[in-house]
């Protein structure tokens, strides 16, 4: 299975998606002869677009969404055709309302302006490969990062539907082992709790290691010791806002990568005092020369 992105210029059919014969939340797993599907290369409105309604993003959907809007209204006006988007949406069906399968951010920014959205259309796809788009797109490797509790909590939800590892690791674009990690945080429900309270991804990990099923249970008590006041948020489905009598404030570190294009680590040396943003840090460096070192020695294979 793999998927191929040409460049934005070309106006012809330009993703080819290869997935195996499908037959429930187990078909990309088997064997079998590649289906091609071409896709079209279109211009759609968002009227064209069935409103989506899964809920894989519920904590971080509408972050900087005005700020996009503003963007791709910027981006139309230097464009030919007037679409909003660099990146393409991808979207399903023969003819409108089409069902949009990845680019929702993007959806919801062109909805508040009208404006046109470049989109690859196919006419159809296994309901499986379109979930796995969408978590390739939002996942810590994708353009729009999820937060570490829509990610553990997406990856629990998919396993707990009968998604095997190997599938996980594809959608989620993460080795089997993270995958695995992953999956033992999402089994503790206080731990994905604390999460939702702010507590880093590489904190639970460790919690997990180191106090197995009671890990949740240890954050939880943690904190209360700290004397953090959690205030619920008001509506469901947003983050709980969690503080010590000033304001929370945002992480000071930012890893972003995309797949064979960039990698990069943005700190705000200011605000990182912690011990838990020193480790943090830590890992994202270690992470970005594993994947500098992975990406020199598939170079040095290819040019063999």
């Amino acid at each position: 299975m793999n998927t191929t992105l040409a460049s934005a210029g070309r106006s012809k059919a330009s993703l080819k998606i290869n997935f195996a014969p499908t037959g429930g939340q187990q078909g990309l797993d088997q064997d079998g002869p590649a289906v091609k599907f071409r896709s079209q290369r279109m211009t759609v409105f968002p009227k064209d677009i069935l409103a989506p309604d899964f809920d894989d993003r519920f904590e971080t959907l509408e972050q900087g969404l005005d700020q996009l809007a503003e963007s791709m209204k910027e981006h139309a006006k230097q464009t030919a055709d007037g679409v909003g988007n660099f990146q393409p949406i991808i979207v399903v069906g023969a003819m409108p309302p089409y069902v949009l399968v990845a680019g929702r951010r993007r959806y919801l920014a062109a909805q508040r302006n009208g404006l046109a959205l470049a989109a690859e259309r196919y006419s159809s796809m296994p309901e499986d490969y379109r979930r796995q788009l969408r978590y390739m797109e939002n996942s810590p490797e994708g353009r729009n990062n999820y937060s570490p509790a829509e990610l553990i909590a997406n990856v629990a939800k998919e396993q707990a539907a009968g998604a095997s590892v190997e599938w996980l690791s594809r959608a989620f674009v993460r080795s089997i082992s993270t995958i695995e990690k992953y999956l033992r945080v999402g089994r503790d429900k206080a731990l994905q709790e604390e999460l939702r309270l702010g507590l880093p991804l590489t904190r639970a990990l460790a919690l997990v290691n180191d106090h197995d099923e009671k890990a949740g249970e240890v954050a939880k008590a943690a904190r209360e010791e700290r004397g953090e006041a959690v205030h619920k948020s008001g509506k469901p489905g947003r983050r709980a806002a969690v503080s010590t009598g000033a304001s929370a404030v945002r992480s000071p570190l930012v890893l972003n990568y995309v797949e064979g294009k960039t990698l990069r680590i943005i700190v705000d040396l200011k605000r990182l005092i912690s011990a838990e943003d020193k480790e943090k840090l830590r890992d994202f460096l270690r992470e970005a020369l594993q994947r500098i070192d992975g990406t020199m020695a598939s170079r040095t294979l290819q040019e063999v």
